[in-house]
């Protein structure tokens, strides 16, 4: 597993994983606008699956003012397991 701030390239796999949960009332929704307009806030988690990496976790740090901040979306995809996902990101 690797902690990378997310690149435009990952804002599908980010909404895709968010919206599972908010399809379950467990998390709010986000478009994939917002994804994309807030991308530089998102950190991933990715296992290397070759040529493609695999998100398998993300949060979202967004700065309010002066040293104020606010942790939105941390979404871990639950086929993982326990491997301590959401406590790295």
């Amino acid at each position: 597993m690797q902690i990378r701030k997310a690149l435009t390239k990952d804002a599908l796999q980010i909404h895709k994983l968010i919206n599972n949960f908010a399809r379950q009332e467990v998390m709010l929704p986000r478009t994939l606008l917002s994804v994309y307009e807030n991308i530089r806030d998102f950190h991933i988690a990715i296992e290397n699956e070759g040529e493609n990496d695999r998100i398998i976790g993300c949060s979202c740090l967004h700065f309010t003012w002066g040293d104020m901040a606010e942790v939105r979306s941390l979404a871990v995809d639950p086929t993982t397991g326990s491997k301590g996902v959401g406590r790295a990101l």
